[in-house]
């Protein structure tokens, strides 16, 4: 089966944090349908594992994104294409089956005219699915396309174009579309059994018309049913006479011959049509890639496809980075406002986690939440909304955001209890090389504990090879890492009106660390 999104066949495991970062709103006001948003949300939330799909995916969408009519035709053939089979099940079932000899004898006519029916439709619609890569190729032919999956795709419709067997089903098709004039002229069908058509044991049908005027016989369609008031001769004037039982017994033969026919053709289209059939609903995620060029464009805002490191390199750096959520509700809004401020994150080598702390609406879980969608959309293979980025491939991509809002007022017990199971579900979820994003996590003034609580939480977590991001207030939490050993990296937000939302490094003092110590 071709696919759009997998070079190799992957299944990782899925993150369910899309909603605290705020994917599920993003995908939903940047797509169309319902259908087209739970597809992307489903792509995003299995983070590919293998660097070759992500590239075999950014590569694809660079090739729409210099080529923004090719998607559009694509998407048109495609979706075309997913209506055939359906189109062709309600034509079927709408036709009536008269299978039995009892039906055979008594309307002869009508038992035959059913099955030549359902054989001319079946091969009608194989006709049309076998016809899709020539019209597959035709549009991807139009384009300078460069991506390996696209590539691939053009030398598969190829292939199959120039295979004999192909072509010779197609001539069938053909042929078979329409049968009652075919017996009419007089033909000879004959069945033999192939041991391969495209992987499935089929059939191939052998037609031999009789057009030559020399070759032309007696019609045995008329013959059998009384389509001519003359009786019928062969070319040696011998006249021909068929009894009632005769009749009905080859009626019945030539009957399961073009069942058998028509049958082959639903084998082998059913088959054939197994190939393409994802393509359309995969081309979805395009959509949304396209869309969020849409919004980095009119935004003026800088994207790039992140360079894809293995995950033992262990890096998350980015030069610029906006939160796309802020982005794209401005890009809704009735005027651009413009003013989403980018920040500069930089976490590889040894360094463990990065502690940010700001004064509430200071832009610190904007800024985590920046950080978590480059991160999955890194591993969508989609690009990212800052000037550079280098990431690896997180196994997992964990989160814990603050659920103060869907717990009473003044229930922090409530929320700390919560909280903790959530703490506890992530240290048990915990692979190496993963992401971990805690926010305003333990932060109710109810417990006083809080802030060891945390510490020995993160340096615990550490001891995994995981990359952690903890955005807080606690203050207490940089005096203890500060006089740790721990790599930390301490960041808060700007206290100076010019430079608002903007992340500092954040320098401890000396009494800060004798604090501690």
């Amino acid at each position: 089966m071709l696919s759009l999104l997998y070079q190799e066949p992957e299944t990782g495991p899925k993150v369910n944090c899309l909603k605290d970062l705020n994917l599920d709103q993003i995908v939903t006001t940047l797509c169309l349908s319902k259908e087209v948003c739970d597809y992307v949300l489903s792509v995003l939330e299995q983070p590919l594992q293998n660097p070759d799909n992500l590239i075999y995916r950014q590569d694809i969408c660079q090739d729409f994104y210099t080529n923004p009519d090719l998607f559009r035709e694509l998407t048109e053939i495609c979706r075309n294409y997913t209506l055939v089979k359906p189109e062709w099940d309600r034509l079927m079932a709408g036709m009536r089956s008269k299978g039995s000899r009892m039906q055979a004898e008594s309307n002869n006519l009508d038992f035959i005219r059913d099955t030549i029916a359902a054989l001319e439709t079946n091969a009608l619609y194989c006709g049309k699915i076998a016809a899709f890569p020539e019209e597959l190729l035709e549009v991807l032919n139009k384009y300078p396309i460069k991506s390996k999956g696209l590539i691939k795709i053009k030398g598969f419709c190829e292939t199959r174009l120039n295979d004999q067997e192909y072509i010779r089903l197609r001539e069938l098709a053909q042929e078979f579309s329409e049968v009652a004039p075919m017996i009419d002229k007089g033909c000879e069908i004959s069945v033999d059994i192939s041991e391969n058509l495209y992987g499935a044991a089929s059939h191939l049908i052998k037609l031999k018309l009789h057009q030559d005027e020399n070759e032309k016989r007696q019609s045995l369609f008329r013959t059998l049913f009384g389509r001519s008031e003359e009786q019928p001769e062969s070319e040696a004037g011998v006249q021909i006479t068929i009894d009632k039982t005769i009749r009905v017994e080859l009626v019945t033969l030539i009957n399961e011959a073009m069942k058998e026919i028509s049958g082959l053709f639903v084998i082998i289209a059913r088959k054939i049509y197994s190939d393409f059939v994802n393509l359309a609903d995969e081309l979805w995620l395009y959509r949304f890639a396209l869309r969020l060029k849409r919004v980095y464009d009119r935004l003026g805002v800088p994207y790039c496809f992140p360079k894809i490191m293995p995950a033992d390199e262990d890096v998350f750096e980015c030069f610029e980075l906006y939160d796309l959520f802020l982005l794209v509700r401005d890009y809704t809004g009735k005027f651009a406002v413009r003013n989403v401020v980018p920040n500069d994150i930089h976490l590889s080598g040894d360094r463990i986690g990065l502690l940010v702390q700001g004064d509430n609406s200071s832009g610190k879980t904007t800024f985590l939440r920046a950080i978590g969608t480059a991160q999955l959309l890194a591993q969508a293979g989609l690009p990212t909304a800052s000037r550079t980025a280098i990431t690896s491939i997180r196994r997992k991509i964990l989160a814990q955001f603050s659920g103060e809002d869907s717990l009473a007022v003044g229930d922090s017990a409530g929320r700390f209890e919560t909280e903790v199971m959530e703490v506890a579900e992530i240290i048990r979820q915990l692979e190496p090389y993963s992401l971990v994003l805690f926010n305003e996590t333990f932060q109710t003034t109810a417990f006083a504990e809080a802030a060891p609580a945390v510490y020995d939480i993160l340096d615990v977590i550490s001891t995994a090879k995981v990359k952690w991001i903890f955005v807080t207030h606690l203050l207490e939490l940089y005096e203890r890492f500060s006089a740790s050993d721990n790599n930390v990296l301490f960041l808060k937000t700007s206290s100076d009106p010019e430079t608002r939302y903007k992340l500092v490094p954040m320098q401890l003092t000396s009494s800060a660390r004798n604090k501690v110590e």
